[in-house]
C-alpha cells in the first residue's frame, strides 16, 4: 500500500526536525548530536531511483576523519544491515544500526516528499518580478547573453558579477536590488584569468576587488550538479554565471535528440533554486549574413525557448584606442515587456576596464536598432519628409509610414508633410 503525498510530508516534517537531518545540496546529511562522542556525520549524495528504489552515495565520517563511503541502497533493510556491521568493525562505539536506520527513514520520507502542489490563480507576487540588476536577470530564473566570440560577453558577465557582488553600480543606472554572493561556474578560461578580469572591472569602478567563487568546469554542468549545488546553497549565491553554455552542455547522449543536453542543463540548472546567466556563441550563419536581422544562439533553439530572458550583445567591428562600442538587445522577455536596446562604450585604459552608457554611433550597430529608434535618432537633427527618412535610413518608405502609424506616442505628421518627433 503506497503512502499518500501529505502524509508523506508530515512524516518527512517530523523526522526532519526531529532528527537534526539538513539538505545539503541536492542530497542529505545527518549528525551527531551535540555532547555526543566520538562525533559522527552521515551524508548522502547523487540520490537517484532505480527499481523502484532510493539509492545514493553515502559517505560516513567520525571525528571529521573518513570512515567509509561507496554506493548504497537506501530502500534496502540487507543493505543497512550489512554497512552497519561493516562500519561497527571500524568504529564499535557507535549504534550504527540505529544511526543508518534513522537517517534511511528520514531521507526516504524527505525525499519522497518533494514539494507539495499549489492553488494558484489570484495574483501574488513573484520573484520575478524583481530584477537583480535591473534591466537584467529576472530572480530565479535563467537568463542568457549571447554574441558572436570577442564581442565582449564575458567582459560584460564580470561588470554584472562585480555588481552584485558588491550592491554597487558598475554601469550608470543599472544599481543591484542586493548584495549576493556569486558563483562562476567555467569551462573556458582560469581561476586567474577571472579573478584579473574582476579586478579590471573592479578597478574601472573604482570599487574594492569582489569576491566570487570560480569552479572550474571539468564535465557537463549537469552531471556535476552535486557538487555545484552544494557550493550555491552553501554559500547562499544569488547570481551564478556559466561561461559557456556550449562546453558546459558536453557531448549529446549517442542518438539523443539534440535539445537533450540543453533541457538536461536547465533541468540541472533548476536545481539549484537561484538567478543564472547563460554566455552562450551566435550561430554561425548569423555571423556570416553581417549585422541585420534577428541572431539567435548557437544550436537547439530549446536555448532560447528554455531562458526566461534573452540578450544579444554585439561589438562594433574597428574599436578605437581601447574604447569599443556595444549594443545589448533585448531578444526575449517571457516576465516583462522588451527593454529597449542599452548602448555601452568599453573602455580599457591601465589595466581597467570601464563601462559608460550612450547612443551607439558604429554604423553596425546602428543597423540593429528598430525603425522607429533609427527615426527617433534621425529626427532629432529637424523634421523629415517620408522619402528623405527612408532615404536617410535605407528602408522602404511603407516601412516609414507604418512605424508613423504604430508609434502615434513619439512621431507625428506636421501640417507641412514632414514627419517630426511629437513634443515631450
Amino acid at each position: 500500500m503506497s503512502i499518500s503525498p501529505p502524509i508523506l510530508q508530515q512524516l518527512a516534517a517530523s523526522i526532519e526536525y526531529g532528527s537534526g537531518l539538513q539538505r545539503r545540496g541536492l542530497g542529505y546529511a545527518l549528525a551527531s548530536d551535540l555532547g555526543e562522542l566520538p562525533l559522527w556525520e552521515v551524508s548522502v549524495s547523487r540520490l537517484r531511483v532505480s527499481g523502484g528504489e532510493l539509492r545514493g552515495q553515502l559517505r560516513v565520517l567520525v571525528d571529521g576523519r573518513h570512515l567509509s563511503a561507496g554506493t548504497f541502497n537506501l530502500s534496502s533493510i540487507s543493505s543497512r544491515a550489512a554497512t552497519a556491521r561493516l562500519l561497527a568493525a571500524r568504529q564499535p562505539k557507535l549504534a550504527w544500526a540505529d544511526i543508518l536506520e534513522r537517517f534511511c527513514v528520514a531521507v526516504i520520507a524527505a525525499d519522497g516528499a518533494g514539494e507539495p502542489a499549489q492553488v494558484i490563480g489570484r495574483r501574488r507576487e513573484s520573484t520575478a518580478d524583481r530584477l537583480l540588476l535591473p534591466p537584467l536577470l529576472p530572480a530565479g530564473h535563467a537568463s542568457v547573453l549571447f554574441g558572436p566570440g570577442g564581442a565582449g560577453k564575458s567582459t560584460l558577465a564580470a561588470a554584472i558579477a562585480v555588481s552584485i557582488a558588491t550592491g554597487s553600480e558598475v554601469i550608470s543606472g543599472w544599481k543591484p536590488a542586493a548584495a549576493a554572493p556569486v558563483v562562476v561556474l567555467d569551462w573556458e578560461a582560469t581561476a586567474d584569468d577571472w579573478s584579473n578580469l574582476l579586478a579590471s572591472v573592479a578597478e574601472g569602478a573604482g570599487l574594492e576587488p569582489a569576491k566570487a567563487a570560480y569552479f572550474p568546469g571539468r564535465r557537463p554542468l549537469a552531471d556535476d550538479v552535486e557538487r555545484i549545488a552544494e557550493l550555491v546553497t552553501g554559500l547562499g549565491a544569488g547570481l551564478v554565471i556559466v561561461d559557456s553554455v556550449g562546453l558546459a552542455l558536453g557531448a549529446g547522449r549517442e542518438a539523443a535528440d539534440p535539445a537533450d543536453a540543453v533541457l538536461r542543463m536547465h533541468q540541472a540548472l533548476r536545481h539549484l533554486q537561484t538567478t543564472s546567466l547563460l554566455i552562450d556563441h551566435v550561430a554561425g550563419a548569423d555571423i556570416a549574413q553581417g549585422t541585420n536581422g534577428t541572431s539567435r544562439p548557437y544550436g537547439s533553439v530549446y536555448k532560447l525557448n528554455a531562458a526566461r530572458d534573452v540578450w544579444e550583445l554585439r561589438q562594433e567591428q574597428q574599436p578605437r584606442d581601447g574604447v569599443a562600442e556595444v549594443l545589448l538587445v533585448h531578444a526575449k522577455a517571457n516576465l516583462s515587456a522588451k527593454h529597449p536596446p542599452v548602448g555601452l562604450r568599453v573602455i580599457h585604459q591601465g589595466g581597467t576596464v570601464r563601462f559608460e552608457r550612450g547612443e551607439v554611433t558604429a554604423s553596425e550597430l546602428e543597423a540593429r536598432l528598430s525603425v522607429a529608434q533609427r527615426m527617433r535618432r534621425c529626427l532629432a537633427q529637424g523634421a523629415l519628409t517620408s522619402r528623405a527618412l527612408a532615404g536617410e535610413l535605407s528602408v522602404p518608405e511603407p516601412s516609414i509610414r507604418s512605424t508613423l502609424q504604430r508609434h502615434p506616442g513619439l512621431f507625428t505628421r506636421l501640417p507641412d508633410g514632414r514627419i517630426g518627433l511629437l513634443q515631450q
